[in-house]
This record gives C-alpha cells, structure tokens and sequence, in this order.
C-alpha cells in the first residue's frame, strides 16, 4: 500500500533564504542545507515501489533521513544531524495517500549494517559461550566428582548430565536461551 505520495524539499532560494537569515559565521556546515537543492531536487513523488539510486554523496540517505524525521519514523541506527536538522525539516511537505501506521520505520543500509555488527556481537558471545560448555563438559565427564554433603548435589547432577548425553547435546541443552533462534 502506498502511504506517502509525494515528499517537498527546500528549493536553492528557500536553502539560501535561510542562510541569509542566520546571520550567523561561526558555522562552516549548515547540513542539510544545500545537499539536495544543489542536486536539483526538490520534490519526490512516490510510486509503489519507488528507487533512489545515485553515487556516494548524491544526497540518498540525506533524503531518506529527511523523510524519516518530517514523517516521525522509528529508526534503530544513528543518522547524520545538525543543529538546523530541525530547521530543514521544517521547510519541507508532504502528501499522504493513505494513514501511515503507527508502527511505520525507516530501514536504510546504515540499520541493515547496524542489525548485522549486532548479529556478528552475539555470534561472537555464543562462540564464546560455547567453547566454555565444551570446556566444562570435558571437565564434568572425564574428571573426578565426589559428593561430600548436599551442598555437592547440583555439581553431580551436572557431572552426571555430561556423562549421561553427547558433547553437542550437553551443549545445546545449556547454551543460553537468548541465543535460540
């Protein structure tokens, strides 16, 4: 379903307009200003599927940011911004076609690449919890156990579980339940 119809942005004379209004020096960057007027665009108009395609620096993530932060869209990655962020997003419209749900987000490279350093985080932390358990199984299975009070009895009921079944086994039954899939 096609939510989002068209999408406006500051104009050159509108980008400049504001710069002259600032009146302000102290300022060597007024992002987002200028990124897309000086591209040429000013307005978007979506399609079903719609592709913003370009080199690095064309001003992609700029306006997908843009769009996200004038259409109040949840995002998980951090995203470029400024002190006149805010300013821009001000300047700009949009048409809707249809009511955006609430749940609606942003999903660009940057949080597909945040979601897979997350991924690899917690690969790392199960390869390290595994290579414990196997450590630890090896331990239980080979080594002595002798039960001196009933203080003892967890670490034979683990003594006794790592005899009784496979390393994988062992493994798997222990690892972290935040890990399964």
């Amino acid at each position: 379903m096609l939510y989002l119809s068209r999408f406006v942005f500051p104009d050159w004379d509108d980008d400049y307009q504001f710069r002259l209004d600032l009146k302000r020096t102290c300022y060597n960057s007024i992002y987002p200003f200028f990124v897309l007027s000086e591209r040429g665009l000013t307005e978007l108009k979506f399609a079903p599927v719609t592709v913003l395609y370009g080199g690095n620096g064309s001003g992609k993530t700029t306006a997908l940011n843009v769009i996200a932060e004038a259409l109040s869209l949840s995002r998980n990655a951090p995203y470029n911004r400024s002190d006149f962020f805010g300013d821009y997003v001000g300047l700009c419209s949009f048409s809707l076609s249809a009511t955006m749900p609430e749940q609606s987000a942003i999903v660009t490279s940057d949080d597909v690449f945040e979601y897979m350093l997350n991924v690899r985080s917690l690969s790392d932390d199960i390869d390290r919890e595994r290579q414990e358990l196997l450590g630890e199984w090896v331990r239980r299975k080979y080594g002595h156990m002798q039960m001196r009070s009933l203080d003892d009895y967890d670490a034979l009921k683990d003594t006794l579980d790592a005899r009784r079944k496979t390393q994988s086994a062992y493994v798997r039954s222990r690892i972290r339940k935040t890990y399964r899939y």
